[in-house]
């Protein structure tokens, strides 16, 4: 962090793709990808920087961004094990909500919940209540604390659909009462944080607050499930579960496989998505015809009691999956199955839907 435009062409020349940006920014306001070579770079510097007056965050670019800038959040030195990922649009490096990113709440990675460990009891040791840190692949790249968001993004998409209740009082010499839900119990873990390159963390501002927390038991042990189906039905499925549940479920998501694909290419990006849903209690790896390729490659995937699968995969069967997630393996499998089946009938006219005669 600097004023000094000699200190940040310097920075540029050593790490060839960087991201500047104004400390006191916020929502991607003036964030700039400067390369090397670009003719650009000291008129962007002068006006992120306004010549000087206005500290700059520099920072190595991390092409990790494709998959999300992570917002995580910390309360009362603990780890939310929920966060929002900040996807960009085609054609940015912002995944800021306000720059038209695309939010997605997902189950923090061992990482993730690494690098909050690390930092949750020391900013709650100096009084920050709420904070917000950014993660992208794996470094943290800032901590906000004047406005830490995307609560309500990660409430929406987990299924709470309560508020978050969080209420400061924030007056001089006033005894302030805070409550928060959602929060697990935080161990320490100590973790090399930053990436080369000397990126810096600003923290601008503090809360003084003490804790009452309401936790709900056992919210936040549930299977991941994976589609592996043919080209974009998986996709399909999953905006079809979206609408019937009212909202993507957390630890979701599907592979396509077109015709022209080599399945042993797909794999290391499937076991990738296992990976990814999988945050102590399994996946299920649903297919849609037994013995056909998606089938097959969702077999490569199988580790008795970890990853299972389930074959014929249809609505019913999905929906029936989600709702009991959280129930165990064995029931999940069992109850997709039977739902899967009975959701399969044959349709006669019932008298008091039939089209009126004249």
């Amino acid at each position: 962090m600097t004023r000094d435009a000699t200190r940040i062409a310097e920075f540029i020349d050593e790490q060839e793709d960087v991201i500047v940006k104004p400390l006191d920014g916020m929502g991607g306001t003036s964030v700039f990808r400067i390369r090397e070579g670009d003719p650009n770079r000291n008129v962007i510097v002068e006006t992120v920087s306004q010549h000087g007056a206005r500290t700059v965050m520099a920072q190595r670019y991390l092409p990790e961004i494709v998959d999300g800038d992570k917002r995580i959040l910390l309360i009362a030195g603990e780890v939310v094990p929920f966060c929002l990922a900040r996807i960009p649009k085609p054609g940015e490096t912002r995944g800021n909500l306000a720059a038209g990113g695309r939010g997605v709440a997902r189950p923090l990675t061992p990482r993730d919940r690494e690098i909050g460990e690390a930092l949750a009891p020391k900013l709650w040791a100096d009084g920050l209540l709420v904070t917000g840190i950014d993660v992208i692949g794996r470094y943290l790249t800032e901590i906000n604390v004047t406005s830490p968001t995307c609560f309500v993004e990660i409430a929406e998409q987990i299924g709470i659909r309560r508020r978050w209740p969080l209420r400061r009082r924030v007056a001089e010499g006033s005894r302030h009462q805070v409550i928060v839900v959602l929060s697990p119990v935080c161990r320490v873990a100590p973790c090399s944080l930053f990436p080369r390159g000397g990126e810096s963390v600003g923290v601008r501002g503090r809360v003084l607050t003490s804790l009452t927390r309401d936790r709900f038991s056992g919210a936040y042990s549930m299977i991941g499930v994976l589609i592996v189906a043919h080209d974009n039905l998986g996709e399909s499925l999953v905006k079809a579960v979206t609408h019937v549940l009212g909202g993507r479920p957390v630890q979701f998501d599907a592979l396509g496989v077109k015709s022209t694909d080599d399945p042993l290419v797909l794999l290391p990006q499937a076991r990738a998505a296992i990976e990814r849903l999988d945050t102590g209690d399994g996946v299920v790896v649903f297919s849609d015809i037994f013995g056909a390729t998606p089938c097959n490659l969702a077999v490569k995937l199988l580790q008795p009691g970890r990853v299972e699968g389930v074959a014929g995969v249809n609505l019913p069967m999905l929906v029936r999956a989600f709702t009991y997630r959280t129930r165990g393996m064995d029931t999940l499998i069992k109850k997709a199955v039977s739902g899967g089946c009975e959701g399969v009938l044959h349709v006669e006219t019932v008298p008091a839907y039939a089209p009126a005669r004249g």
